[in-house]
């Protein structure tokens, strides 16, 4: 099997190199008339910046195969070359930087030809893929307790896809593991393609997986539409199941109207490790405002006690002029957390004083030094 697995990993290199060949021969016209492998890199790091960050994401993936390998006790197996050293190893880029070739490129320059090859390239530059509203940059603290159970001896397909939704909300280094396993190695045909698909939408590497050989079990076909409300999130947290082991370091509370601020906030809490509850990123696949009931309230009031802070983005949409409450959502949540001695904090950008404490004194409501962001962290 280690043969064989090693086998089809230097197939795919090897046609995983030729594509490169066209892209290479574009970057040379757009060389100056002295250059070295150092240059071509730095060319077609600018000008094929998506292709290149998805041989990083090939390199970490099969690293991450030899460690996994390592860590059971096996020998490495794919010892897959850093980017750079896979790049100089190309066989175009090492006629590229050939003396012949450097040489005959020199003599054949023509520096108006080299404009309009950069001018085209830089046309031709694919944006980053747009990444998901609402995803997350950092471990959620229950990763470790949800990818347990999903490992778990007898875990159902509902249970899985339920692990899948929450972790599809975070892109982090041990996430995007995650799913590649999932990809790799997952039975079931819909919760594969539900992990493809998902690193395919955040730009992380990933490969089709074929279906597997031997016996077909009616699981490996059978699909699960997942459809949950409310009611069925409050039952979960009731129970003690892996929904009651979450913990937050931040809940926003906010105004529906304002979730473009809300995603701007949790990209900027996401950046100094924050963890965030935020209800229609974090429990998406449950609350949907056309079933908003009393499970609802019961679902909140559960996620706020699983926070350390909450954190109310007071702004016109959810405070009028006499500092009352325009959403009773907003009221409930805030009312809830002063009855359980919850502290609050704010970003104030509505027309009157602050309600409670603020997080941050800088003049951009949205930025928080270190310790602001301490503030706000689980102990």
């Amino acid at each position: 099997m280690a043969g064989m697995m090693k086998r089809k990993f230097n197939n795919e290199t090897g046609k995983y190199m030729n594509n490169f060949t066209s892209q290479l021969n574009k970057v040379v016209e757009a060389l100056p008339s002295e250059y070295d492998k150092q240059v071509l890199l730095d060319l077609y790091k600018q000008f094929y910046p998506n292709q290149w960050s998805e041989l990083i994401g090939r390199y970490e993936y099969y690293r991450a195969k030899d460690e996994q390998l390592v860590s059971v006790g096996k020998k490495r197996r794919y010892y897959h070359k850093s980017p750079i050293n896979f790049f100089y190893s190309l066989a175009k880029v090492k006629l590229i930087c050939s003396d012949g070739y450097r040489l005959k490129h020199k003599n054949n320059y023509i520096e108006e030809n080299r404009v309009q090859a950069v001018n085209y390239l830089k046309a031709k530059i694919q944006k980053p893929k747009c990444i998901p509203v609402g995803l997350q940059f950092t471990d959620p603290y229950h990763l470790d307790i949800f990818i347990s159970a999903y490992n778990r001896h007898g875990s159902t397909q509902n249970e899985k896809i339920e692990i899948v939704n929450e972790l599809k909300k975070f892109k982090t280094k041990e996430t995007i593991i995650f799913f590649q396993k999932i990809n790799d190695a997952e039975r079931n045909t819909q919760i594969r393609n539900m992990a493809f698909e998902h690193l395919q939408s955040i730009g992380a590497y990933v490969q089709k997986r074929r279906g597997f050989k031997g016996k077909k079990k009616d699981y490996y076909h059978s699909t699960d539409k997942f459809i949950v409300t409310p009611a069925d999130l409050a039952d979960r947290l009731k129970c003690g199941g892996i929904q009651s082991k979450k913990e937050f370091d931040v809940f926003i509370s906010h105004s529906y109207k304002d979730n473009k601020l809300v995603n701007e906030v949790m990209v900027e809490l996401n950046k100094h490790g924050l963890s965030i509850y935020c209800d229609w990123t974090s429990d998406n696949d449950f609350l949907r405002r056309n079933l908003a009931s009393e499970y609802t309230e019961i679902v909140l009031k559960a996620r706020l006690s699983q926070s350390k802070y909450v954190l109310f983005l007071q702004t016109d949409n959810s405070v009028d002029c006499g500092g009352d409450f325009l959403s009773k959502w907003v009221k409930m949540e805030l009312d809830h957390a002063i009855k359980n001695g919850k502290d609050i904090f704010c970003i104030n950008v509505s027309s009157q004083l602050p309600l409670f404490s603020e997080v941050t004194s800088s003049a951009d409501k949205y930025k928080l030094t270190t310790d602001e962001a301490n503030k706000l962290r689980i102990q």
